[in-house]
């Protein structure tokens, strides 16, 4: 049986329409965007009024998803779907590539940047709702009048402008006709599910999806590669001038730096730590050199970064300035003092201000390695 169907995100706006590949990205507003029909528009504002901003109201903007020469409301196959997915998946990917950490009031995970497809028999009679379970999937219709869908808590501003790394886009769609596109989609998938901030996903969690995120977009496969994770990186990785050892951090008590670079430290102690939550080991028992909330902050910097450094080496992304200066940034990163406090401490909030700061000098690229790094002894 034929339905219209509607894809969309209902929790983010772009700054215009945005045509890449064979996809095309609308801006939807309330009564305004797309331009359509009368009979288009009725249904584009019916389809999204269940879908709720922080006031209970209807959200008033969304971005609408279709592939190029379809209509926004066409019955999709299964294989359509599949397919809007996949691009959501690499969307999703290049909007957080972008992401800017302790910016108050420009912030926003995985969760934000969630396709709906939605379809519907009458545009103001329900939804038709799949739900997966281990037995198969169950199909139910609600309706409208008891459909609602709010803005989940840990969507921080419903409706936020994105402004997405669209040439890594470009190059992540050209990249699925080569030989690495099974690995490095798999790895942005896993990225993605790291970075939903979702309350019922612990950190423990985050740090296995991501530790796994960075095997599959390093090619490491075999028990041998997992021996060479932190050398793989660090090869991966190559920043114009490393911090010299005499400049680096001291280690917590107990623990010596045992790698070559800072960065090789880090891959190296990123495996123990996902190693020792993984295995149901109490953290004491094998301390970190960076703690687990640490990791996963590093990890979501560093990640979109290893996967531009795959697509340059097999010719399909060209590295910009900043994304050389990015490079740069990692190990001044690294270098930062162990802040983190216990949730809810005075040293918490304390670590959270002074971390804050470090952050905002390293990542600016207007001083030179050594200004960065007297500021930070």
């Amino acid at each position: 049986m034929t339905m219209p169907q509607l894809a969309f995100f209902p929790w983010i706006d772009l700054e215009d329409d945005v045509e890449i590949g064979s996809y095309s990205l609308k801006r939807y507003m309330r009564e305004s965007l797309p331009a359509v029909n009368e009979e288009c528009r009725t249904t584009l504002d019916s389809v999204l009024a269940p879908y709720r901003d922080a006031w209970d109201d209807p959200v008033g903007s969304a971005v609408m998803l279709n592939r190029k020469g379809r209509g926004l409301t066409d019955d999709l196959s299964g294989e359509d779907r599949d397919d809007l997915f996949r691009f959501a998946e690499l969307f999703s990917f290049v909007a957080l590539a972008v992401r800017e950490f302790f910016v108050r009031d420009y912030y926003y995970n995985r969760e934000n940047l969630r396709l709906v497809i939605q379809a519907f028999a009458d545009p103001q009679g329900g939804a038709v709702v799949n739900v997966r379970r281990r037995d198969g999937v169950v199909q139910s219709i609600i309706p409208g009048a008891l459909y609602r869908v709010p803005a989940p808590d840990h969507v921080a501003f419903p409706g936020l402008t994105i402004k997405p790394d669209w040439a890594l886009l470009d190059a992540l769609l050209a990249s699925r006709a080569h030989e690495a596109w099974s690995r490095l989609y798999q790895g942005i998938v896993l990225f993605n599910q790291a970075n939903t901030d979702a309350p019922d996903v612990s950190m423990d969690t985050e740090l296995v999806l991501t530790y796994a995120a960075m095997e599959q977009i390093l090619g490491i496969s075999s028990r041998s590669d997992r021996s060479r994770f932190h050398a793989r990186f660090a090869e991966a990785w190559p920043p114009s001038r490393e911090v010299p050892r005499s400049e680096w951090r001291a280690p917590p008590a107990g623990r010596t730096w045992a790698k070559d670079s800072l960065r090789a430290c880090w891959a190296f102690d990123l495996e123990r730590c996902r190693g020792s939550v993984a295995h149901g080991h109490h953290l004491g028992q094998l301390p970190s050199l960076w703690e687990v909330p640490q990791h996963l902050l590093l990890a979501s910097f560093a990640i979109p970064r290893l996967v531009k450094q795959v697509l340059s080496g097999v010719g399909l992304y060209t590295l910009t300035g900043d994304d050389r200066r990015d490079l740069d940034a990692f190990e001044l990163l690294l270098n930062l003092p162990d802040l983190t406090g216990p949730p809810g401490s005075a040293r918490e909030h304390e670590s959270r201000s002074t971390e804050s700061v470090a952050w905002q000098r390293v990542l600016p690229y207007s001083r030179s390695l050594e200004s960065v790094l007297a500021e930070l002894r």
